[in-house]
């Protein structure tokens, strides 16, 4: 318990610097400070603004920002992650299997897990790219099925 309140509060933390960052530092809210606003003093202000526009730190951010350029296949999963996904998913599976415990029907294979975190709600893959993806992952599944099931019949 103490270990999942730590790494939710890092998480908050590294949300709020990223909010300042983008906000204070860099946005729309330059010319203002966010001092009296959050409780932070002129000194860890200026320290905090002074690391965010270092060159090495704007190169690394530069950098994220390039990767992040590059995924042109977003997963919809939001704060949610795959773990959540995954229970909701073995909820559906035992839902339809008439298993009383989600936790005794057995994981979505990753390549669903996949396909499902690029889903949207009404059923449209968030890009072509993934689409394309998806539709090798579906193909190559019916292949090995039917390979499977090719070889319990010969």
């Amino acid at each position: 318990m103490r270990r999942k309140m730590l790494s939710a509060l890092a998480t908050r933390w590294r949300d709020f610097k990223t909010f300042l960052t983008r906000e204070y530092v860099f946005g729309e809210r330059q010319n203002e400070t966010p001092c009296l606003k959050y409780q932070i003093t002129d000194e860890e202000w200026m320290q905090f603004r002074a690391t965010r526009l270092d060159p090495s730190w704007q190169a690394k951010r530069l950098a994220a920002q390039e990767r992040q350029a590059k995924n042109d296949a977003p997963h919809l999963l939001s704060r949610r992650g795959y773990e959540k996904k995954k229970k909701e998913m073995k909820k559906v599976r035992a839902e339809a299997a008439g298993v009383e415990f989600a936790d005794r029907v057995e994981s979505p294979p990753r390549h669903e897990m996949w396909i499902a975190a690029r889903t949207k709600s009404d059923g449209q893959i968030t890009s072509e790219s993934a689409r394309v993806v998806a539709d090798k992952i579906v193909s190559k599944n019916i292949q090995t099925k039917t390979l499977h099931f090719n070889s319990f019949n010969s």
